[in-house]
């Protein structure tokens, strides 16, 4: 009877080998969470970088269709050398709609993937901020932009797109000097 019951208790596991198994995993999930996390940032800049260049390849392709720049949008200030964000109206205007009469052949020059939207309908990078944007009015080939993390430059290029990136403040908001936009300039 001795033997029965001492086969019978081997079978399981004891509640100290239970522990020690769920301490190890506890330990493997905390030496990958940071390597976990910088594989999530890293796909975060990488999507933004690839919205960035495809939003500028929409304001070229319309400018390429109408021979002039979009601007008559709620809000567009083409003398905004820190951006003019893309809204719910300049979403609409890329997505095919003819806003105030400025896509008369509802052309879609690009499609908005609905996580890239916030509720207001603008168009947002991965951290929930804005794109922002400038545009050569002057028909120079020059823009002006001031960026975060960047500064006052002039370019010789007729758009400029931007992400203003991961939040670099404590407060979750974007330190001047620690900034790290993503550009569609490369910079």
């Amino acid at each position: 009877m001795t033997m029965r019951i001492q086969a019978r208790n081997r079978q399981a596991f004891t509640l100290v080998e239970m522990l020690v198994v769920v301490a190890i995993i506890a330990m493997l999930v905390m030496i990958s969470m940071p390597v976990i996390n910088r594989a999530l940032e890293i796909a975060r800049i990488s999507r933004a970088r690839s919205e960035v260049n495809a939003l500028e390849s929409a304001f070229r392709a319309y400018y390429n269709t109408y021979h002039v720049w979009p601007s008559e949008i709620e809000g567009y200030d083409p003398h905004d050398h820190s951006g003019n964000e893309m809204n719910e109206e300049w979403v609409k205007l890329f997505s095919g709609e003819n806003v105030n009469n400025m896509n008369r052949r509802r052309i879609a020059f690009m499609e908005f993937a609905e996580h890239s939207l916030d509720e207001d309908g603008a168009f947002i990078d991965p951290w929930g901020s804005a794109y922002r944007f400038v545009l050569d009015h002057n028909y120079d080939n020059t823009i002006s932009v001031d960026v975060p993390g960047i500064g006052a430059i002039t370019l010789n290029r007729r758009v400029g797109v931007w992400s203003l990136g991961k939040p670099t403040g404590d407060d979750g908001e974007y330190d001047e000097e620690d900034a790290e936009p993503i550009t569609s300039w490369g910079s």
